[in-house]
């Protein structure tokens, strides 16, 4: 296995920025597995390596594994440059594939986040559902409109991020909405939730649970009991996804 440390300029965010991958040593086109491993919000490219093993639980495996780095930015395009959802969902994809110089398919695609990354998996899984077969959020940030009203330490970074409250709802930062989008779009794609029953964001995480369950999508919620928002509890999270989706 390799790890590719890559830092290329942006068009999307007018500057250079990083991009870790992990990649397979032997795998041919047909087997290859890609997933992109998003990142929260005090975290960067290099945080899954540093606080996870999941160089070890891809070891043998043709998998490759994507971690860039996006800031405090929510995955949200937040305009004077700074167009994160835009360089996530347009050039990193194809940055991917000429640095790989190969394209892997919608099947073999899966998304994957913590935390803000969580939130940022679910926004680009479900608005952008024919790229991917898997999207899976640990411990998410759901429902920004109302983490924003329930937390006034907020108001100075979600202002600069999206402006107000009002502009969330039915905009693509908007996961309900955006999952009846992914309905229409690919009704086979598979959404998994894990989230702890310690963590501050649990009520959320239940709410979208709540919205999913009546949807048709393949959809499950994994509860951490005992568990918090933690590094620990996202690292065997994230051993179990793997194991299930690539043994």
């Amino acid at each position: 296995m390799a790890l590719l440390k890559l830092n290329f300029y942006s068009h999307k965010l007018g500057m250079a920025t990083n991009v870790n991958v992990l990649f397979p040593e032997q795998a041919t086109d047909d087997d290859l597995q890609l997933v992109y491993l998003l990142h929260g919000l005090s975290d960067d490219s290099n945080a899954w390596l540093n606080n996870s093993s999941v160089a070890r639980y891809i070891m043998g495996k043709p998998i490759v594994v994507v971690m860039p780095e996006v800031g405090r930015s929510f995955y949200h395009d937040i305009g004077e440059g700074a167009n994160y959802y835009s360089y996530l969902s347009e050039e990193l994809p194809a940055q991917v594939a000429y640095f790989l110089n190969r394209t892997i398919p919608a099947e073999r695609t899966h998304v994957m986040g913590l935390s803000m990354g969580g939130f940022g998996a679910l926004k680009w899984g479900l608005n952008q559902a024919e790229k991917f077969a898997t999207v899976v959020s640990f411990s998410g940030a759901m429902y920004l409109d109302e983490l924003w009203k329930n937390d006034s330490g907020r108001n100075t970074e979600f202002t600069r991020l999206f402006g107000k409250t009002e502009n969330i709802p039915l905009s693509i930062n908007d996961l309900e909405h955006a999952y009846c989008h992914a309905e229409k779009v690919n009704p086979q794609l598979v959404v998994r939730q894990y989230c702890g029953d310690l963590d501050f964001l649990y009520a959320y995480n239940r709410k979208l649970e709540a919205f999913a369950q009546s949807r048709s999508l393949d959809y499950r919620f994994s509860l951490g009991i005992g568990e918090n928002h933690t590094w620990s509890y996202w690292d065997k999270s994230l051993e179990k996804v793997f194991r299930k989706l690539f043994s």
